[in-house]
């Protein structure tokens, strides 16, 4: 007879919920019956060891887990600012979890760094509040960042310029689709969007990589403005969220598509979903950017925009996709963002720091190191 691990079987059953599946999912996970999950978690019965780590991994757990009797606590360490119909969404998935702690994990030791080195404050994080007028901040951030207008790049050209700019200045960028390599674990855009952690030395953005490439756009600048007025949070940047969350959206909404230009561009062409697509592609944004600011500008409506909301929320759940298959090395600078990636690069090579440690920040094999080291340059 196969030994038994005597794991905590109230461990087998938070292991399962926090994973978001039911018995008979689990049971398929295992390759068993329904019924022998059920008697794992009343105590009738115990899994194998193999059975329990296979547990473990299909429930993104440390096998150690299942014996624990006071399992750790597992909410998230920064604000959940996430709303569904203006109401608080309760519990985050297993991935928002793990990946915020993946990102966390990488601001302390980048912080760290930092401080070792003699960084100061930087003084723009936390320098305005949400009292204070959307163009004021949006017109500071433009005067740090240096890019004005989406109009002269391609929307990739877009995209890298902001990002390049906006680490240049201090605020580290990481953007992914999964949860560390693992492609089987997507991060769903409907969950959340992105997040930010403010902090005086070492702020970081983190975008969901599985969202649609104009969304992202948005989401990179309404998390920026979460840094400008030194607010940490988890977004999904549903637009009757808390105030705060609101403030984020209207800075986002004024820096990529301004007021002014937008209303006489509006009224200049006539009123029709081909117009919406235009205006997207002009400013290189969502058409559900430009619908908000449409209503924003009482150019359309509340009806109106509710309804063109609601179909492209209904577009939009058939969408969720991974966005981070392709060439290993280019989605790991992504990922990292390429000032982490170089920073932490330059101190395992030289021997400053451990391989395995870096290999841990960076989700990437010591073996791969000098590869990648070549793809940042």
């Amino acid at each position: 007879m196969k030994s038994q691990a005597l794991v905590k079987t109230d461990n087998i059953v938070w292991a399962r919920l926090q994973a978001g599946l039911s018995r008979f999912e689990l049971a398929k996970k295992l390759s068993v019956k329904e019924n022998r999950i059920e008697d794992w978690e009343k105590g009738k019965s115990f899994p194998t060891f193999k059975q329990a780590q296979k547990l473990a991994d299909s429930t993104h757990i440390p096998f150690g887990y299942l014996y624990l009797s006071n399992l750790p606590n597992q909410d998230i360490n920064i604000p959940d600012l996430r709303t569904m119909a203006g109401k608080k969404i309760l519990e985050p998935s297993r991935e928002l979890k793990d990946v915020v702690a993946k990102v966390e994990l990488k601001q302390e030791w980048y912080r760290d760094y930092l401080l070792s080195t003699g960084a100061q404050e930087l003084s723009f994080v936390g320098s305005f509040s949400a009292k204070d007028s959307v163009l004021s901040i949006v017109q500071d951030m433009r005067k740090h960042i240096g890019v004005k207008s989406s109009n002269a790049l391609s929307w990739d050209g877009y995209e890298r310029q902001l990002t390049k700019n906006i680490e240049s200045i201090g605020v580290l960028v990481m953007r992914s689709g999964v949860v560390g390599n693992n492609t089987h674990r997507v991060l769903d855009p409907q969950e959340f969007r992105g997040f930010a952690i403010s902090d005086k030395i070492a702020p970081v953005i983190f975008i969901n990589g599985a969202d649609a490439a104009t969304a992202r756009l948005f989401t990179l600048i309404h998390e920026l403005a979460h840094i400008w007025i030194g607010s940490s949070g988890v977004s999904n940047l549903e637009n009757d969220s808390s105030e705060e969350e609101k403030f984020c959206n209207s800075v986002a909404g004024e820096f990529l598509v301004p007021h002014q230009d937008f209303i006489e561009r509006w009224k200049a062409s006539p009123n029709n979903d081909e117009k919406i697509k235009e205006l997207a592609r002009y400013y290189q944004v969502s058409v559900m950017v430009i619908m908000i600011r449409a209503y924003h500008c009482k150019l359309i409506d509340w009806q109106q925009y509710s309804e063109y909301r609601a179909l492209e929320k209904q577009k939009a759940k058939s969408k969720v996709k991974n966005t981070n298959g392709g060439d290993f090395y280019k989605t790991s600078k992504i990922k990292n963002g390429l000032v982490f990636s170089s920073t932490v690069i330059s101190e395992a090579l030289s021997g400053r720091m451990l391989l395995r440690d870096a290999g841990k920040l960076l989700d990437i094999k010591p073996e791969r190191f000098k590869r990648f080291a070549m793809e940042l340059e």
